[in-house]
Formats: structure tokens, C-alpha cells, sequence
């Protein structure tokens, strides 16, 4: 009888605590000690400390198919005056056309004791504003009112997403530490997504589940979700190192791909195949491949083509790159495929990096020198992993000319730089040369 108490007691405990633990992190309810808290223990120099960190991605049906509903819940203890930056928040979405994520339901507060009591301070969502970063990206701005050394920061927002290539990855480690990081992706049968944990062995907690609410019916099929949940728990900052070029190759995060897409039918769609299929597919793209053969077509049109016949290689790769930055303009966008034709960019006379690079391509081939696009990640946006073939990893593009048996890496957008230099920031690691 006294083993039954003992054992009741200590589940009833492991209840209570918990009960205290989940109710510690439900949004605007603050814990005292999270209002006084002074210092991080785990790490007294930190400026601040996230204290929970929690998302979901789940799939919402639409009259046709389904969009991707993230939702993210965010709470921060700022400890110095140089924490304060953190309330300074940003969510970027992507757009192509007129066919927008949509971020929503945003709310913040700073929390601070005044006189004894605690003073809520809410976002004024007219402080909200939109930046434009390319022709793909936005970002959300807004800076939480009423945040000095002390205060506890907290927010939230959705994002509504109709691609579901863009399955929202998941950064567990920030450069402050983290007490408490969470995702749960719900995913159903007809999109399959393969992931990288990057950083670490393993989760604090990893569990996988039948979704136990009602069932849901898209077409003639009945299904349910299936719930992945992964959590870390007391995770250390991430303290820049000299020489490194992007945090996002070391810390510790979990990036999703969709890796294949069943249809009603049953048929299965490959998405994510092999290096050797993705460079056959940018090859015979419309944005890529194709913009280069459609750039070589127009060659004769912009100089006599012909007159290159007796000139030396090294000869005919400086008039094409002194061509290139006398005539054409870089709008300072960075870019993996054309976003306009190549008839449209000799009209323009300025593009994005891709533009201007496939284009140079096709005139060096059009006089006879063996030139090739090379996909290229930049330092900011992280090395590529080559085990995982992702369009996704690159954002750059860059020419591989062969000249006079040397293989030039070379780059159209900067004016001032030789024809066989490249800029810093591309400097890399590794690039997939598409030949």
C-alpha cells in the first residue's frame, strides 16, 4: 500500500509539473520568474534567451488542393541593452507573379514589471510594413514597443503558403540560447518530404503519431494526418567563429524537400531524383538551358559573329565579358534562373545575375568558346550538401569558359572587376557546372 502511494504521488507530481510546464508556455501567460529572471544560468554572458520557440506546418484544403498553414509562437527574456535588438522581428514570404504567401494574424507584446504590477505593451499593427528583397521574396518588419534590458518579448503570426515545395524548415539553435524549440509538421498521404537534421545526432524528443481527430476526405480518399514532432530542449547559442562564412551551415536546424507527390490516382510524381536528372532538367529549361541557346541565337544581332574567326580564344572571352558590362545592366538581384526572355533582356538592358551570366554564356558559345552556366550557393546562403540534389540549395549563377586549355570561373555583373574573377561573396566551397 505504501509503494501504491508513493508511486501515486510521484505520477500525480510528474502531472502537476507538467500541467505547470505547458501552461508556462501559452501565449500572454508569463511566468513570474520568467518576469524577474536576471540571468541565464546555462549562459551568464547572454544578451538574451529564447525561453520557447514553437512551430507547426499543417495542410489546408482548398476547393482543388491544399495550402501550407505555418504557424510560429515565439517568447524571448532580453538580459542587456544589446538584447534589445531581438525585438526587432522580420518573416519573409515568397511570391511569384501574383500568387503571394500571405503572413497573418500577427500579435506581439513586451511584458515589463512598472510599479510592482506587469504592463503588457501590445504591436500597433500600423507599425507592420513590407520590404521587398527580390522578385521572389518580401519580408514582414516590425519592432515590439517598450523592450529595454529586462523585459520579456512575445509573438506570433501564420503563414499561409500555396507551394508546397516551400515546407517551412525549422532553426532550433539561434546565437542567443534556447530553453525550449518544437515543430510539429502534419503531414498527409499526398505530398512526401524527405528531411536533413544539420548540427546533431539526434532530438530531445522525436515522435511520430496518427493524428487522433476526425478523419478528412480529399477526391475519393479518406485519410488522417500523420504528426511528426521534434524538440529540443536547452540549446546552447551559436557564437560566431572567424572565418566562417554562414551560420546556416552550422547550426542546428531541420530542412524539409519535397521529395515526391501521390495524386489521386495513385500515380507518384518524382520531385527530388538524382544530380545527373536536375542538371537534364535545367538544361532543357525555358529559364536556363534554353535562355542560353536562345542568347546564342542572338548573338549575330548585337556584333558580327563572324569576324571572331581569326581571333584567339583569350581574345574572343575579354570582348564577350567587356561586352556584357558595357551593355547590360546588374540590378544587384541575385538569382538561379531567367526571370525574363532573352529577346526581353536586350531590350531591358539590366537583369539579375542569372540573366546576365546565361546570356554571356550564349555569346561565348556563339563565337566559339566553350562556356557553361555554374548553379552556385553564395557564402550568406550556406554550402551545399551534396548528398540531397535541391534546386533549392543554389541562388547564383556563374560561367565556366574554357580558355586556351584553362578552365575560367567568371561572373558578368560586376564592371569593375578582371574577366576572371569572380566576386568575394561567391566564394563558396563547391558549385554544379550544368553541361
Amino acid at each position: 500500500m505504501k509503494n501504491f502511494l508513493f508511486t501515486l504521488f510521484g505520477v500525480l507530481f510528474c502531472a502537476v509539473l507538467l500541467k505547470a510546464q505547458n501552461n508556462s508556455m501559452e501565449f500572454k501567460n508569463i511566468p513570474n520568474e520568467e518576469l524577474t529572471m536576471t540571468r541565464y544560468a546555462a549562459d551568464p554572458n547572454a544578451k538574451a534567451v529564447v525561453l520557447y520557440d514553437k512551430g507547426k506546418s499543417s495542410f489546408v484544403l482548398t476547393d482543388v488542393s491544399f495550402n501550407v498553414m505555418f504557424e510560429r509562437s515565439t517568447r524571448i527574456k532580453i538580459l542587456t541593452d544589446a538584447g534589445v535588438d531581438y525585438a526587432e522581428i522580420e518573416i519573409p514570404f515568397y511570391h511569384e507573379g501574383n500568387n503571394y504567401e500571405e503572413v497573418y494574424g500577427i500579435e506581439a507584446y513586451s511584458y515589463n514589471i512598472e510599479n510592482g504590477s506587469v504592463n503588457a505593451t501590445p504591436l500597433n499593427l500600423s507599425n507592420v510594413y513590407v520590404e521587398k528583397i527580390d522578385n521572389n521574396w518580401s519580408v514582414k518588419k516590425f519592432a515590439i514597443p517598450n523592450v529595454k534590458k529586462g523585459t520579456v518579448i512575445e509573438y506570433r503570426y501564420k503563414l499561409l503558403s500555396p507551394y508546397h515545395f516551400n515546407l517551412q524548415d525549422w532553426n532550433f539553435q539561434w546565437q542567443i540560447p534556447v530553453v525550449y524549440s518544437e515543430y510539429m509538421v502534419k503531414m498527409i498521404p499526398f505530398y512526401q518530404y524527405s528531411w536533413i537534421l544539420q548540427g546533431a545526432n539526434n532530438f530531445t524528443t522525436q515522435n511520430s503519431y496518427v493524428d487522433n481527430g476526425l478523419s478528412r476526405q480529399f477526391g475519393s480518399v479518406n485519410f488522417q494526418d500523420m504528426v511528426h514532432l521534434y524538440v529540443m530542449k536547452n540549446v546552447p547559442a551559436f557564437y560566431d567563429e572567424e572565418f566562417i562564412t554562414s551560420i546556416n551551415d552550422y547550426i542546428i536546424k531541420i530542412d524539409f524537400q519535397l521529395s515526391k507527390i501521390i495524386t489521386l490516382s495513385g500515380a507518384t510524381i518524382d520531385v527530388v531524383t538524382t544530380w545527373k536528372q536536375l542538371i537534364k532538367d535545367l538544361s532543357n529549361d525555358e529559364n536556363f538551358g534554353k535562355y542560353t541557346k536562345h542568347a546564342e541565337n542572338l548573338a549575330p544581332k548585337l556584333f558580327d559573329v563572324e569576324g571572331f574567326e581569326n581571333k584567339s580564344q583569350n581574345e574572343k572571352f575579354n570582348f564577350v565579358m567587356n561586352f556584357m558590362k558595357r551593355n547590360y545592366n546588374w540590378t544587384g538581384i541575385l538569382r538561379g534562373q531567367a526571370s525574363v526572355s532573352a529577346k526581353q533582356f536586350t531590350e531591358i538592358k539590366s537583369g539579375s545575375s542569372a540573366e546576365l551570366n546565361l546570356f554571356a554564356v550564349g555569346l561565348l558559345n556563339a563565337i566559339g568558346i566553350e562556356a557553361y552556366p555554374v548553379l552556385i550557393s553564395t557564402r550568406k546562403h550556406g554550402k551545399i550538401k551534396f548528398d540531397y540534389p535541391y534546386y533549392n540549395q543554389f541562388n547564383n549563377v556563374l560561367i565556366l569558359a574554357k580558355v586556351d586549355g584553362d578552365s575560367i570561373i567568371t561572373d558578368a555583373t560586376n564592371t569593375l572587376a578582371q574577366n576572371d574573377r569572380v566576386p568575394d561573396f561567391c566564394l563558396n566551397d563547391k558549385g554544379l557546372i550544368i553541361n
